[in-house]
């Protein structure tokens, strides 16, 4: 649940970020959604994803006599992380049209968007 608040947290922040730089005030609307929706989604997802919810722990903690069934955790990660990459991917391109039409050159323009992508890494 703490790497679904952090990364909720980061995107967020990133989001406000282009706020207060573009006038872009829908796409980012839009964005927040996700990003929140996400965390939602996971947060949702973790406290339910074993039946009875104390199973999650018992199965670690006494496997003999825990009776209950979870999820199955490699699907749920492979989806979170498909989710996380379209996730900062629409962040990734959201400034790209507002940069392309600011009056510079063509190279200062790809190196301003070269600097946003940057945020990537």
């Amino acid at each position: 649940m703490l790497y679904a608040f952090c990364v909720t947290c980061t995107k967020t922040s990133i989001i406000l970020f282009y706020k207060r730089i573009f006038n872009l005030r829908y796409s980012l609307y839009f964005a927040m959604f996700f990003i929140l929706g996400y965390f939602i989604v996971i947060i949702v997802t973790i406290n339910v994803a074993c039946d009875p919810i104390p199973y999650f722990w018992e199965q670690y903690t006494d496997p003999n006599t825990a009776v209950g069934s979870c999820i199955d955790i490699p699907k749920f990660f492979f989806g979170n992380g498909i989710a996380a990459v379209l996730i900062d991917i629409m962040i990734l391109i959201i400034p790209i049209p507002i940069t392309w039409k600011l009056q510079m050159p063509k190279t200062q323009r790809l190196a301003v968007i070269g600097i946003l992508l940057l945020g990537s890494l």
